[in-house]
């Protein structure tokens, strides 16, 4: 309704407006300066490869193309942009969201069964909406990331967007339409996230509270299509993207799922009678992940950022399976996983400060009210924020230092995000409380002005909470250039740092040192956190495009030495595998 759309434009044009003016003005630390030249030249940055990013990003670049920085093109200013816009678009999306099923848990409060809504409940919802949808933006999680290149605002946005298109289809089964939605931005977010994997769980739970024959056919589908893959791979393996070893033991749980759908149907004495739908669902899942085919595309184009050279088989499985990063070790011993997820507790109230935590915990009291017609959906949203919140910390099973924690924080955006949803159903019934206690609207109109003041706290918080500042720093980047300077003084030496000097600034003690880069020089980058700086200054900002670039990758890994081949080999002499391989063995046996 127009009251959920409110809702959603209150909550995007705020949030929009606060990200823009703290959005970092040029290229950041970390994976910022890799993800801007992959956007920039549409190429592949590092696994799983995120097309899905790639392509909106290259858009939002090209769109302010027009920006400048010291007089330099400005890309990482349009692609930070990217991240602000789906920073903004998850903002409003939870404040729809909550407006909207808010408004269905209330229907406690209703004797008459279909009484039109009043306008109470519109204004409890849409001030609840508008205010978890702020308080999740202006979150360390969520703040920090949408000021910056990244994806994962992104990928939080699509998580939501899932559950909208669910509950929408929920409340209104007879439109299939949404469930193919649904199932294509699925399969989309697959290529970029490859966790929504963990979403599926509740997913079918809603499917099977909504429509029983149709879960029974997907899930019969799914299995036939998975273990039909497992025996494939197994029997070909030089087309499986990954090897599924010990042999035996994954051919009988392949066998097992193929018989599966066998049973259900002995069981069910039906089985497939819901194909016209199932058959849809599964084509518009696979369009989703039909993006990954950017990859080889992208990669045959010999772009700057090109990782893993997925333009080969074997760089096209590392990309998609994400083959750089290494085996798991899960919090599987009883008392590493009640620390994890005790952890992962404490993560969360820094996100959002006592006493707003407790909202999330308010619904719990009104379950006696609300279980019985919207069991599914309470149930779905729980185990969806489970298996992404203290489920990705057990399987993350990260140690419990800053720096750890500081790295693997990122992979929780997607359960900060539900649980902002139940924060925003607290909010709601706690103003439906004030009502119904007080029957004041003075009294409840005061309740509504603090609920949307709320997400102030949190602005506060940034600014000066001492310990989030000293373990992660403040969220916002305006006028932080320490990225550029890093990498404008590495390649232009002292004349750049003499330009950025302040008048009556003290100079530095050489006026000659560091020098300049010469022509044709060689850029070795090393591992520290600002390695991808030197690469988007010479491709992006073009501060010494005549400069070459060979980054740590070079000496070990043989698809960056093809990259390498393509960009340079007719400009310096690269070493053959051959020659690399001999030099490591002469290496060890040293």
């Amino acid at each position: 309704g127009l009251n959920d759309w409110m809702a959603f434009g209150v909550a995007f044009v705020i949030s929009l407006v606060v990200l823009v003016y703290t959005c970092a003005p040029s290229v950041t630390l970390q994976d910022s300066g890799e993800l801007v030249t992959a956007s920039d030249y549409l190429g592949v940055p590092h696994p799983p490869g995120y097309p899905l990013s790639t392509v909106l990003t290259w858009l939002f670049i090209r769109i302010f193309d027009w920006v400048r920085f010291h007089g330099h093109p400005n890309p990482a200013w349009g692609a930070a942009l990217a991240s602000v816009f789906f920073g903004a678009l998850l903002s409003g999306n939870i404040a729809l969201l909550i407006s909207r099923s808010g408004i269905d848990l209330l229907q406690f409060r209703r004797h008459e069964e279909g009484r039109p809504l009043t306008h109470i409940e519109k204004l409890i919802s849409w001030a609840s909406g508008v205010s978890a949808g702020l308080l999740l933006v202006f979150c360390p999680f969520i703040w920090s990331q949408a000021v910056i290149v990244e994806h994962y605002t992104l990928n939080a946005f699509c998580h939501i967007l899932i559950l909208t298109l669910l509950y929408a289809w929920m409340k209104r089964s007879y439109t299939t339409k949404l469930l193919y939605w649904m199932a294509f931005v699925f399969g989309i977010t697959f290529t970029n996230c490859q966790p929504i994997i963990l979403f599926v769980p509740a997913i079918i739970l809603v499917l099977f509270s909504t429509d029983r024959r149709l879960c029974r056919d997907c899930v019969a589908a799914g299995l036939i299509i998975i273990g039909g893959f497992v025996l494939f791979s197994i029997f070909y393996p030089e087309y499986a993207v990954r090897p599924f070893e010990p042999r035996i033991l994954w051919i009988i749980i392949a066998c097992l799922m193929l018989a599966t759908p066998v049973v259900m149907g002995f069981i069910a004495r039906e089985l497939f009678s819901e194909w016209r739908r199932v058959v849809p669902l599964i084509l518009f899942a696979f369009l989703g992940l039909s993006l990954f085919v950017y990859l080889p595309i992208a990669s045959d184009f010999n772009p700057p950022m090109n990782w893993g050279y997925p333009r080969t088989w074997e760089g096209f499985k590392h990309a998609v399976t994400r083959g750089q990063y290494q085996a798991l070790s899960s919090a599987i011993m009883p008392m590493d996983f009640l620390k994890q997820c005790w952890e992962f507790c404490c993560e969360l109230n820094d996100q959002y400060p006592f006493p707003i935590f407790f909202l999330g915990l308010v619904p719990i009291f009104y379950f006696r009210y609300i279980w019985r017609r919207n069991w599914a959906w309470l149930l779905g949203t729980l185990i969806g924020f489970a298996v992404t919140g203290p489920g990705m910390m057990v399987i993350l099973n990260p140690p419990h230092d800053i720096q750890s924690l500081f790295i693997a924080q990122v992979q929780f955006v997607q359960s900060t995000s539900i649980y902002a949803l139940w924060l925003g159903y607290g909010l709601i019934f706690s103003l439906a409380f004030i009502e119904n206690i007080f029957r004041n609207r003075v009294a409840l109109m005061t309740g509504i002005v603090i609920v949307l003041l709320l997400p102030m706290s949190l602005i506060w918080q940034n600014e000066y909470n001492v310990k989030i500042i000293h373990s992660m720093g403040g969220n916002e980047q305006n006028g932080h250039d320490f990225g550029w300077q890093f990498g404008n003084y590495q390649l232009r030496g002292i004349d750049a740092i003499k330009e950025e000097l302040l008048p009556g600034e003290t100079p530095p003690p050489s006026s000659s040192y560091p020098p300049e880069m010469e022509t044709n020089a060689v850029f070795y980058g090393g591992t520290d956190p600002g390695r991808f700086v030197p690469t988007y200054m010479i491709y992006c900002a073009k501060v010494r495009p005549d400069v070459m670039l060979i980054t740590q990758n070079a000496l070990a890994d043989n698809t960056f030495m093809d990259v390498t081949r393509d960009l340079y080999g007719d400009l310096i002499w690269i070493p053959t595998p051959q020659d690399t391989n001999y030099a490591f063995q002469s290496y060890v046996n040293d």
